[in-house]
């Protein structure tokens, strides 16, 4: 689907979508799907897929399927296959040192030390690459790592022509006093009087701050992401590896076996390629080698390289060449923000007929690998809310939007906002420990976050069983 052009203006639409991501384009898509038009407006000249790729558990597919687009997304990527015999999974362990091993995969042909846990799944102690690993034998899941530029376009193609307006940058938001509907300004001036206003900005979003919604924290923990190609077979296996050492977490993530890129100079020359994700968590990068300048550190992919090839010049050999290798067009460095899980318990994600969803509403830390699912699973639930109240009101219809329905159509946001406050808390609270037994805390703390754990999220995957329902 191409997007057009924003020209200034005034203008008035029933249901804007206020971001031009994955949140936003997955809700234009439900609400599509259930016949509501909408209109998403995107602040970049063009839809950009920020950050190099998105692995999805379970309920990401779940959700995508409820959206029509699952099948099609599977024939761009391969699944994880943690629970086969010859793999590895992840897994938390504590080593002899103390530090937490969050496991990796391999194709291993024997069984070492083998014993039972109490949920009845057979778990293995082994050593990969010298590193303390564990892997289990389960129920299936289904994991897929997906480029972020596949899921983009996979959604915006699913739209009507003209439903994604770019260069439309919203700056401010305000309720009309007459008619108490949101009216948002944009930053060339021109004004869009709504009827429904849906917050996918992100991170920085103006509208969850018309929501009065606390400021995301800045976590201690940086990320660098990055897409490598393989052009000759490699030695991960078809599986997802993690790695801890030294305060540094390696993820290594197989996207496809047979993606198809063609040569530069000669475009008739087709190359078949592993595509391999790679994300490495640091508890501080090495900013001596990021420039520092007037305007901050330096953002240039080839010292990001540097500086995380330096970092993690201890882990195996493979992996280093694996960085060494990587597209330095796909390395992006990211601070890691999220909502503090107490500020989602006492937040409120709607005003009006305003309501916050994705990013905007539940940013959280890449531990669980659930942000981008989470999103999916608001597109669902927002679409049939929103779809039981406007696809039945005859006033829709006839002549226009009666006090009754815009009454209705904020309990629709409600039920909303209820139904995903107690999943993305419990997703909050999960990835908010997660995220503390990296950082640099004392050994009792340390075990007191660990027993947390254990005690109220024993089943480290049971975040992936979530279903979000029918759209």
């Amino acid at each position: 689907m191409e997007s057009t052009t924003y020209e200034k203006g005034v203008d008035d639409y029933e249901i804007v979508i206020v971001g031009g991501g994955i949140c936003g384009l997955a809700t234009a898509l439900a609400l599509h799907r259930k016949g509501l038009n909408s209109v998403v407006l995107e602040r970049a000249d063009s839809l950009r897929a920020t950050g190099a790729a998105i692995a999805l558990h379970t309920n990401g597919w779940r959700a995508l399927d409820q959206l029509r687009v699952g099948t099609k997304l599977r024939q761009k990527t391969i699944p994880i296959e943690w629970y086969t015999s010859n793999a590895i999974m992840m897994f938390n362990i504590i080593s002899s040192s103390s530090s937490i091993c969050i496991l990796t995969l391999g194709d291993m042909n024997t069984e070492l030390d083998c014993q039972r846990s109490k949920r009845g799944l057979k778990i293995c102690m082994v050593y990969l690459f010298g590193i303390e690993c564990a892997f289990l034998h389960g129920r299936e899941e289904e994991v897929r790592c997906l480029r972020r530029s596949d899921l983009i376009e996979t959604l915006a193609e699913g739209l009507p022509a003209g439903t994604v307006r770019c260069s439309c940058h919203v700056v401010g938001v305000e309720m009309d006093k007459l008619t108490s509907f949101p009216i948002l300004r944009l930053h060339d001036g021109s004004v869009i009087n709504c009827k429904v206003v849906i917050s996918c900005d992100g991170v920085n979003s103006v509208i969850a701050e018309s929501l009065k919604l606390k400021p995301p924290r800045l976590s201690q923990i940086e990320s660098v992401r990055g897409l490598t190609n393989y052009q000759d077979e490699h030695s991960f296996g078809n599986a997802a590896i993690r790695m801890m050492k030294n305060q540094l977490i390696l993820g290594i993530v197989p996207i496809d076996k047979k993606c198809k890129i063609r040569g530069l100079h000669k475009p008739e020359r087709t190359k078949i390629l592993d595509m391999i994700y790679v994300i490495v968590f640091l508890k501080h990068l090495l900013t001596f080698l990021l420039i520092q300048t007037d305007y901050g550190v330096s953002r240039d992919p080839l010292l990001i390289r540097e500086a995380t090839m330096y970092d993690v010049k201890e882990f195996p050999a493979e992996t280093v060449e694996m960085i060494k290798n990587s597209d330095p067009a796909s390395l992006s460095y990211t601070p890691i923000k999220y909502r503090a899980p107490w500020d989602l318990l006492l937040g409120h994600f709607r005003k009006g007929t305003m309501v916050a969803a994705g990013d905007a509403m539940h940013v959280m830390g890449p531990f669980l690998g659930q942000g981008g699912a989470a999103a999916l699973e608001d597109a669902v639930v927002l679409g049939r809310c929103l779809a039981e109240v406007m696809c039945t009101n005859s006033s829709l219809h006839g002549n226009g939007w009666s006090k009754q329905l815009q009454t209705q159509v904020g309990m629709a946001l409600d039920k909303y906002a209820k139904e995903r406050k107690m999943r993305v808390l419990r997703l909050s609270i999960q990835t908010y420990l997660r995220g503390l037994t990296l950082e640099t805390l004392s050994s009792p703390v340390k075990l007191v976050v660990l027993a947390i754990l254990s005690v109220f999220f024993g089943n480290s995957l049971g975040h992936a069983q979530y279903d979000c329902g029918k759209l």
